[in-house]
C-alpha cells in the first residue's frame, strides 16, 4: 500500500517525499536527555541532502532542538523506500516523549496541544516546500 501512495505521488508530482514519524524516550539509557528531534537519511542515502536541511531548519525554526542519524538513522522505511536517485527520498522523523508524554503516567503533559500545533506548523511548511499548491491535507497523507 505504501509503494502505491509513492508511485502514485510521484505520478503526480514527479518526485515523493516520505516522512516517517516515531517517538522516542526522553533520555538515553545512561540518563542524558535527547534532543526533541532526531532526523535520520541513513546517513544520506535516503534523501537529498537539501531536504534533510530544509527538514532541520523548520524543526529549528519552531524552536526544536535536533540531531541528526544519532542515535536513530532511519530503518527499514527509509532504508526500503528512499531512493532519491529516482525521485523518491525518505526521512525518519524521532519525537521526543519527554516533551508531551508524562513518563510515568503515560498521560499528555500539558504542553501536548502545543508540541503538537508546533509538530504541524512543521509538516505544513515542509508540504509547502515540497508540493506547492497542494492541499495539506492530500499532501500529509
Amino acid at each position: 500500500a505504501l509503494r502505491g501512495l509513492l508511485d502514485e505521488a510521484q505520478a503526480r508530482f514527479g518526485r515523493a517525499l516520505l516522512v516517517d514519524c516515531h517517538s522516542m524516550p526522553g533520555f538515553a539509557p545512561m540518563g542524558s536527555r535527547r534532543p526533541d528531534i532526531v532526523l535520520g537519511d541513513r546517513f544520506g542515502r535516503a534523501c537529498e541532502p537539501q531536504t534533510l536541511q530544509m527538514a532541520r531548519g523548520l524543526f529549528q525554526q519552531a524552536g526544536f532542538s535536533v540531531a541528526v542519524n544519532y542515535p536513530y538513522a532511519g530503518g527499514f522505511v527509509t532504508e526500503h523506500y528512499g531512493r532519491p536517485e529516482d525521485g523518491v527520498e525518505a526521512i525518519q522523523v524521532e519525537i521526543n516523549r519527554d516533551l508531551y508524554l508524562n513518563p510515568v503516567t503515560q498521560k499528555p503533559k500539558p504542553a501536548f496541544k502545543r508540541v503538537s500545533e508546533r509538530l504541524t506548523g512543521v509538516v505544513q511548511a515542509i508540504v509547502k516546500d515540497r508540493a506547492p499548491g497542494t492541499p495539506d491535507a492530500l499532501a500529509a497523507q
